[in-house]
């Protein structure tokens, strides 16, 4: 069989299709309250674990992801868990029983756990320089985008029951027919030589570590946006939740812009350098300004500011992270998925403890503290990375002047 060639256009698009179905575990959201009248006996905080449980099942998925690496090829973990995302999203429309519907929901999240890594190990493996930014880029706008589609598709066809919401997990045997076709599959990476395995492999895990903890953060304050929004709104007195709604678009539609221009953004020089602490303070400051925004139009603006920050940021911690080690790439990327998902499970419950502490009301408190936190971490990120690349530069000013 013939191998595909990675720059052909319809390749490219197979790669970055993979990313529609990151976001594909909000299908049944908005027919939850359908599915709590269809069984009273059910509590509530069960009932929403059909929506939390695929989250959760993220992290052990993006653990595994490298080992599965190790042993097949990225088509076949592509073709292999496809189906099992498909097969677990179907299923709960035909189960009787709450127990069921969470097997389904629990074997669905460990089918887009490996789709989330999959996806990034495609693109550093496959691409470099510009064209690797860019297609993170496009990667981003193309998860935002799915997004938004599952969630709205979910919403229509559970007008006709709530069964029918779980019917949207036909349409990945489309993209599973169209990948399995034209995914090219990378070569295998070398392995490192012994004389890069010494201090340059542990500058580089160090590095990496670096690159988990300012990940951990942003995607742990991050989600502090979306859970309070709507409590900032509708008890501020801003609008109701359809004006939450519209704010929250605001924010997908910064990140969609940027990640369309993502690539063009990272051919200037400082931004490459710096893209990540500039996003992550630009996300900050939209935080912070929605938190204290005395009128609804400040705060779509702001919205706004922040999904910039946020289409900026999350594109080039995945890109830096992939290069970290041209070795370990599916490793790092299962780590920094991993990270993403507790992260993300671990910030509300920290900051719904701090608004407990401290007797604060949901909505501009907890929103704020966050932002405070953006802000010092991407200041405090700028700060170790000039420090980094102008000791990167001195050592190949030195290296240099040796080989004269």
């Amino acid at each position: 069989m013939k191998e595909k060639n990675p720059n052909a256009l319809i390749a490219m698009i197979a790669v970055v299709a993979v990313a529609i179905l990151n976001q594909s575990s909000g299908v049944e959201s908005p027919a939850l309250a359908y599915i709590a009248k269809s069984f009273p006996e059910t509590p509530m905080t069960t009932i929403v674990m059909i929506t939390t449980l695929p989250s959760l099942m993220i992290i052990p998925a993006s653990l595994l992801f490298s080992a599965f690496r190790k042993r097949f090829t990225l088509r076949s973990l592509f073709v292999v868990f496809m189906l099992i995302l498909i097969v677990g999203g179907v299923m709960p429309a035909f189960s009787p029983t709450i127990g069921q519907i969470l097997f389904w929901r629990a074997l669905f999240g460990f089918g887009v756990g490996i789709m989330w890594p999959l996806g990034y190990t495609y693109i550093v493996e496959l691409y470099s320089g510009n064209k690797q930014d860019t297609l993170l880029g496009f990667n981003s706008t193309v998860t935002a985008v799915g997004g938004i589609m599952w969630a709205m598709l979910g919403g229509i066809l559970a007008l006709t029951s709530w069964r029918h919401s779980f019917y949207a997990y036909f349409i990945p045997i489309i993209i599973l027919i169209f990948c399995t076709i034209f995914l090219p599959e990378p070569k295998k990476t070398e392995t490192e030589t012994k004389s890069a395995q010494g201090d340059g492999a542990k500058a580089r895990i160090g590095y990496f570590v670096l690159l988990l903890v300012f990940g951990f953060f942003l995607n742990a304050c991050v989600f502090t946006y979306f859970t309070n929004l709507s409590f900032k709104i509708v008890d501020g007195g801003l609008g109701t939740s359809a004006s939450a709604g519209l704010a929250q678009s605001c924010w997908v539609i910064g990140s969609l812009i940027v990640g369309v221009l993502y690539g063009f953004i990272m051919r200037n020089k400082f931004m490459k350098k710096y893209a990540y602490s500039i996003g992550w303070l630009l996300v900050g400051i939209g935080m912070l300004f929605v938190s204290k925004a005395p009128t609804y139009t400040v705060v779509l603006v702001a919205s706004f500011i922040g999904g910039i920050g946020c289409g900026t940021a999350i594109p080039t911690i995945v890109g830096m992270i992939g290069n970290v080690s041209s070795k370990n790439v599916a490793m790092f990327l299962g780590l920094y998925t991993t990270m993403t998902g507790v992260a993300q499970f671990v910030g509300p419950q920290v900051f719904n403890g701090l608004v407990k502490t401290f007797n604060q009301s949901y909505g501009s408190f907890p929103m704020a503290v966050a932002a405070v936190i953006h802000i010092i971490g991407a200041i405090i990120s700028f700060i170790i990375f000039v420090a980094l690349y102008s000791k990167q530069k001195a050592a190949g000013v030195q290296n240099s002047a040796v080989s004269k």
